[in-house]
């Protein structure tokens, strides 16, 4: 497992305008959510960093990123 995966990431409450995509939580942080009933696992790339989603109901992932 990449060793970002193994990082503590602080979750802020999300209320959420759209089901996925993108949505800025704060200053510090982006909320990310993405439908993907096919994969067990799913992470973001941003900058050559992997940030893992954590697996929701229906197929979802979700997941802050700093």
């Amino acid at each position: 497992m990449a060793e970002s995966s193994r990082l503590q990431i602080p979750v802020h409450p999300v209320s959420r305008r759209l089901p996925v995509g993108a949505e800025i939580v704060d200053s510090s942080a982006v909320h990310v959510r993405v439908w993907a009933p096919a994969h067990a696992k799913v992470s973001v790339r941003i900058d050559e960093r992997d940030w893992p989603l954590v697996a929701e109901s229906g197929g979802y992932f979700s997941g802050e990123v700093p």
